[in-house]
């Protein structure tokens, strides 16, 4: 636990104890994910002695006694639209690299609104001035552009994607293709073990992306979240939450805040530039979901260990709807297709749900006995989830079940897209040590790279034309290794050995990518062309 947690150990556990006790797992992975040892011992005794009691107890229809204790889900109710009750005003918290502060949480809970708090109209108001607009790069090749009034969703823009102008690239063929290496820029340290996987926030200076300034954003075990100069790693701010930080940020639509989720049980909203806390959102469970900014609303969507989605108004500072997804928490992060208004999300009680964005309302669900660690993946014609039973699946929009494909171990990769001309593809980790290419039309294998560790965290697909390639693919296996593959057959192009175990996924701006390590760092790694490449064992499998 000290080191991050094992999800793989924790299901082994969980699978021993429910075997041999013959108990429903729903609750009790929640505990054993969250909680302490005499919490479980807790728990299972209870559950227990539940169950004995029950099976002593009279049938309903003779009179049976209160009921006491459940292992089994909840019914799903109703979306309730909710009142800003469960809002706070915490004081601001900015600290040096060196400080070891924590800010106090104050107990009240009190309505809120910027009219409320003048600061907060401030912020907001400072926000909205953001001549220029912003890039956000997220795990998974999650891209998203804003510029001036213009909103859209990009996922294979060329600057955005690090594509190097078409003089450059025309100077060489895929069979003169360069060689690389991957090489350490810089480090950054956090003071703790890192999983989460950072976001990158580009924003523009001018009307083009040639005046940029990038910074990024990473939480860690310690309790910190850091803004860095990506270019150079020097820290601008650094703020200390009120627990340890698993989740990725996001940026709001204005630009002018970064959203995070903590251990606390608490969603952040602090200013992108600043580290001010502008509103703290209470769930009532530990948050290690990233949440996701709708473009289209402002909302930011978030789920909670406490089994519920939220969708915040940063401008009310207000809870507008929450959903209660029925069985489990929500460990993953929701996928939102923008166009078709739909929301996914999966929980640790192993439902798929596919919500209505705006009111929370079900469209449809998907239901599994195993949880879903993975998050969804929304492309044009389906839904794509990776599963602990060692399937990644494919779904219609509808709900209707497209393909089932099996890996060799459990997955906790989320599917990351993979631009191609041909089909759509998929790339997605499995903790069998691979890296699998799926064709989402049909769920066939276009290839697999296995690695030398298990694939917790996500591939990242992204173009490679700056370097002479196609498509590249860069992922990270748990022993510590960075690799970078061609997205076309999964080749190795490129590998890299850092001293620590990685969860984190990487995150790409320019010819740089950014990851995660648990030795407490923070790393920014140039992809660069070399003469002649070094001998290195291709651990690609037919």
């Amino acid at each position: 636990m000290l080191s991050g947690g094992d999800s793989l150990q924790c299901l082994r556990l969980l699978d021993a104890i429910t075997f041999s006790m013959d108990l429903d797992p729903t609750k009790l992975l929640e505990v054993l994910l969250n909680s302490s040892f005499s919490d479980v011992v807790s728990c299972v005794t209870t559950a227990l002695f539940s169950k004995e009691r029950r099976k002593s107890a009279p049938s309903a229809d003779q009179g049976s006694p209160a009921h006491i204790f459940s292992l089994e889900p909840d019914k799903v109710p109703p979306t309730q639209p909710l009142s800003p009750e469960s809002s706070r005003e915490h004081p601001t918290k900015v600290l040096n690299s060196c400080s070891k502060q924590r800010p106090s949480l104050p107990s009240s809970k009190r309505p809120s609104s910027p009219g409320a708090f003048p600061e907060r109209a401030k912020r907001l108001a400072a926000a909205r001035r953001r001549p220029m607009g912003f890039v956000m790069l997220r795990r998974a090749g999650e891209v998203v552009e804003v510029g001036l009034s213009v909103l859209s969703l990009k996922s294979e823009d060329n600057a955005v994607l690090g594509r190097a102008p078409s003089h450059t690239t025309a100077q060489r063929d895929r069979v003169g293709a360069a060689e690389l290496s991957l090489r350490v820029r810089w480090t950054s340290d956090t003071g703790r073990c890192v999983d989460a996987s950072p976001v990158l926030l580009v924003t523009r200076v001018d009307n083009t992306l040639d005046r940029t300034e990038a910074t990024v954003y990473i939480g860690s075990h310690s309790h910190r979240l850091q803004a860095l100069d990506f270019s150079t790693g020097n820290l601008r701010w650094e703020r200390v939450l009120g627990g340890r930080i698993e989740s990725s940020v996001a940026v709001t639509r204005c630009g002018g805040f970064v959203v995070v989720g903590c251990y606390d049980g608490n969603v952040y909203f602090v200013c992108a530039d600043t580290g001010d806390t502008h509103w703290v959102f209470g769930t009532g469970d530990a948050v290690k979901s990233c949440p996701t900014a709708d473009p289209l609303s402002g909302l930011i969507i978030v789920g909670s260990h406490d089994g519920h989605i939220y969708a915040l108004d940063l401008e009310d500072c207000c809870c507008t709807w929450k959903r209660s997804c029925g069985s489990g928490g929500v460990f993953s992060s929701p996928c939102l297709h923008p166009s078709q208004r739909q929301l996914y999300v999966a929980t640790l009680g192993g439902r798929l749900l596919s919500l209505n964005t705006d009111t929370g309302g079900i469209l449809w669900t998907h239901s599994r006995k195993v949880p879903f660690f993975s998050s969804p993946c929304c492309l044009r014609s389906c839904v794509c989830i990776g599963s602990v039973d060692g399937s990644i699946c494919g779904f219609s929009h509808e709900g209707d079940a497209l393909w089932h494909f099996s890996t060799n171990a459990p997955v906790f990769s989320s599917p990351c897209p993979v631009p191609c001309s041909a089909n759509q593809r998929l790339a997605c980790g499995s903790h069998d040590g691979s890296v699998y290419c799926v064709d989402c039309t049909a769920g066939m294998l276009v290839w697999r790279f296995g690695t030398t560790g298990r694939v917790f965290s996500s591939p990242l697909a992204f173009d490679g034309s700056a370097w002479g390639c196609g498509t590249l693919v860069a992922l990270c296996s748990t022993d510590g290794m960075l690799w970078l593959l061609d997205g076309e057959n999964g080749s190795l192009k490129a590998s890299l050995q850092l001293p620590g175990e990685l969860f984190s996924s990487p995150v790409l701006w320019q010819h740089s990518l950014v990851v995660g390590c648990r030795n407490d760092l923070v790393y920014c790694i140039d992809i660069v062309e070399q003469q002649e490449q070094d001998p290195a064992h291709d651990h690609r499998l037919e």
